[in-house]
C-alpha cells in the first residue's frame, strides 16, 4: 500500500507540474464534461473548472459513479462510452 500511494504522489506531482502555466483556449465547439462523482481516498473534493467559459457553444455537465482514476477503467469506461456515444447519436439526429 505504501509503494502505490508513493507511486500516486509522484504522479499528482508530474500532473501539477504538466498544467502549471496552461491556460485553456476558447473553442466554438460544444463541450460535453464528464465528472468522476467520487472522490479519491483522503482527498478533499476541489471546485470544479468552469467549462462553459471555455466555449462559444456552451457545455453540458454529466458524472460517472468512479473516481478519477478508475473513469478510464471497467467498468465506468463502458458507461463514459455510452454517454459519449448517446451525445453524439444526439448531435446526429439534432443535425438532421
Amino acid at each position: 500500500m505504501a509503494s502505490y500511494l508513493r507511486n500516486r504522489l509522484r504522479l499528482q506531482g508530474l500532473h501539477q507540474r504538466l498544467l502549471q502555466g496552461y491556460s485553456l483556449s476558447r473553442v466554438e465547439a460544444p463541450l460535453h464534461v464528464l465528472w468522476a462523482d467520487e472522490s479519491l481516498p483522503g482527498t478533499t473534493p476541489t471546485p470544479r473548472h468552469d467549462w462553459g467559459a471555455c466555449s462559444a457553444a456552451g457545455a453540458t455537465f454529466d458524472s460517472v459513479a468512479a473516481t478519477h482514476w478508475s473513469l478510464l477503467a471497467p467498468p465506468a469506461v463502458r458507461d463514459v462510452a455510452a454517454r459519449i456515444g448517446a451525445r453524439l447519436e444526439k448531435r446526429r439526429v439534432d443535425a438532421l
